[in-house]
């Protein structure tokens, strides 16, 4: 079994670690605006790779909006791993996935819309692959800090 583990923090800060051979680390990008807003697009710098998996970070400064959607411009479908994690009264987390993506040119554009806007969202978009892609997640387990996702290529 090869695993990936994502660790996310508040901070912004996050890491890939216990990659395997198989598994590849591909591109990320990310945007934190500074006032409230209700949807945030990101966009991947580089083409995309069909198969391929596509994680998305969210983080928000409160615990009022909440995602509505993740979505992207190749159509691809989002799907929750683990969230929303409540960090006391003012800061949320989720992970949301795209699994066996479509391939996609230059400037996909993923959007993460909020139930009302947002204070301070913080959207990292990453993609990998040779991660398996029918069953990319292998197991989740929430922490009051660091969040982790782990994902399996069985």
């Amino acid at each position: 079994m090869k695993t990936i583990l994502i660790r996310l923090c508040w901070c912004a800060l996050f890491c890939a670690q216990n990659l395997s051979a198989a598994i590849n680390f591909i591109q990320v990008a990310n945007v934190d605006p500074q006032s409230p807003t209700s949807s945030v697009p990101v966009t991947y710098a580089k083409a995309q790779t069909a198969g391929n998996l596509n994680v998305v970070l969210v983080g928000t400064g409160d615990t009022v909006a909440s995602v509505a959607s993740v979505t992207d411009s190749a159509g691809n479908a989002y799907q929750l791993a683990i969230g929303p994690t409540l960090y006391t009264t003012t800061l949320t987390q989720w992970i949301y996935y795209a699994k066996n993506i479509a391939a996609a040119p230059v400037g996909n554009v993923v959007t993460v819309k909020f139930t009302a806007a947002a204070r301070y969202p913080d959207i990292k978009i990453l993609e990998y692959s040779g991660v398996d892609p029918i069953s990319p997640i292998d197991a989740t387990v929430p922490r009051s800090a660091p969040l982790q996702l782990a994902i399996a290529d069985l």
